[in-house]
């Protein structure tokens, strides 16, 4: 009888990371739905002006961006 309500008490003790755990992956996997990729082109060293728009408008939507700069050197 000792070992079952020993168990229940540890159950219980442990329920709350259990589910701070989950909260921890649900936040990240929010975190990363909310985040924006802005691909950039970019020629002769140079940011095109439609690619500043298109992280200007990232920003507008919150979370975080990253960029991918893609084109000729």
């Amino acid at each position: 009888m000792n070992s079952v309500i020993a168990r229940h008490s540890i159950l219980r003790a442990t329920t709350p990371l259990r589910s701070q755990s989950i909260r921890r992956s649900q936040l990240s996997a929010l975190s990363r739905l909310l985040s924006t990729l802005a691909v950039l082109e970019q020629r002769d060293g140079k940011i095109q002006g439609s690619s500043l728009s298109a992280i200007t408008a990232a920003q507008k939507l919150g979370g975080s961006v990253t960029a991918f700069v893609a084109g000729v050197v």
